[in-house]
């Protein structure tokens, strides 16, 4: 077998599958990171992350970095109208300069990533 980039998205696909059916029942998940490759060998980082017991990833996540972006804490799950669409905050991506907020369209369950924080701020 050669790793190519086919080859790297055909096991992650499959790495995905396998881990998801492991950890579903144990409720913990499994984010595959960055695959590096060569012709002999590949390198990927595993994050696992506990999901029972009404934990919430994405919201322990924002509740740590929202203050980098002149957030506040309560900002979380709130709904706002943006370019007439009812938004959900739905996460945030400590590691974005320019679109660090990601929302949820709530009649689509869409997630995209969004303007500057500031002005997330201004529309809360």
């Amino acid at each position: 077998m050669t790793f190519d980039k086919s080859t790297m998205e055909m096991i992650r696909k499959e790495m995905t599958d396998v881990l998801s059916r492991y950890g579903a029942p144990k409720e913990i998940q499994f984010k595959i990171g960055n695959i590096t490759y060569d012709d002999n060998s590949f390198r990927t980082t595993l994050k696992v992350v506990n999901v029972g017991g009404g934990h919430n990833p994405d919201k322990a996540e924002f509740e740590k970095f929202c203050w980098k972006f002149g957030l506040p804490h309560n900002a979380y799950g709130k709904i706002i109208n943006w370019k007439g669409v009812d938004y959900k905050i739905a996460a945030i991506r400590p590691r974005a300069r320019k679109y660090p907020v990601l929302l949820e369209n709530l009649q689509t369950g869409e997630r995209k990533v969004c303007l500057m924080a500031s002005s997330v701020n201004d529309l809360i």
